[in-house]
């Protein structure tokens, strides 16, 4: 179960599947193969751009590699990340003109909930700040829980 309460997954005695076969479920990979649902805007043999199903804000997309791969491996390939980043910005000027935004989460403390690499591109209203600011007297990791359990139950990821 994800972060927003959602159940991209399977049960645990069934593995899932993969586009290459493995065992694991990967709810991208689905969409990828067409076994899930997925407004998809773009697709190449590289990259493919769709809807998320979060609904936060009026535009929010993922922009995926078609190939599984992490997220530090899509950031460290320079030619994949290149085309990545062109189509992210296109549809970001192209949808949210008044601007948008590009992130990604990597690992839990991000709360990443999707290990398969992506690219997110949010906008079309006034997004606001990043992160609540911390109290000048709090350290980096105190409070962390007091702080996640006043944010609403969700994440950006699918």
């Amino acid at each position: 179960m994800t972060a927003d309460g959602a159940d991209y997954g399977q049960a645990q005695d069934d593995p899932g599947s993969s586009l290459d076969g493995g065992e694991f479920f990967c709810i991208f990979c689905e969409v990828i193969a067409g076994r899930s649902p997925g407004n998809i805007r773009y697709r190449d043999d590289e990259v493919i751009v769709f809807d998320n199903r979060l609904d936060w804000v009026p535009l929010m997309l993922l922009v995926v590699p078609v190939a599984h791969r992490t997220q530090a491996e899509m950031w460290t390939d320079p030619e994949l990340m290149g085309r990545i980043a062109a189509l992210a910005v296109r549809f970001g000027n192209e949808l949210a003109p008044g601007g948008f935004r590009l992130l990604s989460n990597f690992g839990e403390d991000a709360l990443q909930t999707q290990e398969h690499a992506h690219l997110h591109v949010t906008g079309g209203d006034r997004l606001g700040l990043y992160v609540r600011p911390r109290p000048a007297t709090m350290s980096a990791g105190e409070g962390r829980q007091d702080l996640a359990s006043e944010q609403p139950n969700r994440s950006l990821d699918r």
